[in-house]
């Protein structure tokens, strides 16, 4: 069983300590850049109502879906795991139900981060993988929860 899903583990889990250092280093930067990005945004492109409530509908959408309960559970089992059967998933995980982790596992397949994959066995055998998308969510996250980490002490 891995241990639930944890904001402080996920850097220490991808890069070790070595490299997470070298990754808060460059968390001062990735602001900077990033701020300049969105100001070069907010002088160049019009900001009304409709976009506004445009862009806010797809923030909702994003952090409704990454914020029900298992997801990230599920994303960070994948990732530790790589091609993993449903059995695994669902022992690994303590307190899940069948219906929900089935759910969760659907949606995340639905969303692109997962895929599912069926084994030519008997009896059949059905596992499940990180996309590309859902590695680079991975990849995304790690600084967001580095950034987290940094700034927490």
């Amino acid at each position: 069983m891995i241990p639930p899903f944890s904001f402080t583990r996920i850097p220490h889990i991808i890069f070790g300590i070595g490299k997470l250092n070298e990754l808060y280093n460059l968390i001062p930067k990735i602001q900077e850049i990033t701020k300049e990005c969105i100001q070069k945004e907010r002088n160049s492109l019009p900001h009304d109502k409709d976009r506004f409530t445009e862009e806010k509908s797809y923030l909702d959408e994003f952090f409704n879906f990454i914020q029900k309960k298992w997801t990230l559970d599920i994303i960070h089992l994948l990732n530790i795991f790589g091609e993993i059967h449903y059995n695994k998933i669902k022992k690994s995980l303590k307190g899940i139900s069948s219906r929900i982790l089935t759910d969760r596992l659907k949606l995340l397949e639905e969303k692109g981060f997962v895929t599912r994959i069926v084994h030519d066995t008997r009896p059949v055998r059905i596992s499940y993988q990180l996309t590309e998308y859902g590695e680079g969510f991975i990849l995304l996250l790690v600084p967001i929860v580095s950034f987290y980490n940094f700034y927490r002490k």
